[in-house]
């Protein structure tokens, strides 16, 4: 990672997921991954305005979905969080 405190990376899912796992799997996964940066900001020194989400290809894909539909994924990912 370049000019960051910071660098969290996350792996997608393999071509074939373990059987039960399907779409938005890997989504949700990631966004309790930003979640874990946001809620323990403080403690790494981040600044929550300035967390960005890049990706290539898949990657990409994932940002742009995190983005675009973040109510979906995040409310997701923050109930698995409370779980």
């Amino acid at each position: 990672c370049l000019c960051a405190d910071l660098c969290l990376v996350v792996r997608l899912s393999p071509k074939k997921l373990p059987s039960g796992l399907e779409h938005p799997v890997h989504v949700v996964d990631a966004a309790t991954a930003i979640l874990f940066v946001l809620d323990h900001a403080k403690e790494y020194s981040v600044d929550p305005s300035q967390v960005f989400l890049i990706g290539h290809s898949a990657g990409g894909h994932m940002a742009g979905l995190l983005t675009l539909q973040p109510k979906h994924y995040f409310e997701s990912a923050r109930a698995q969080l409370r779980a």
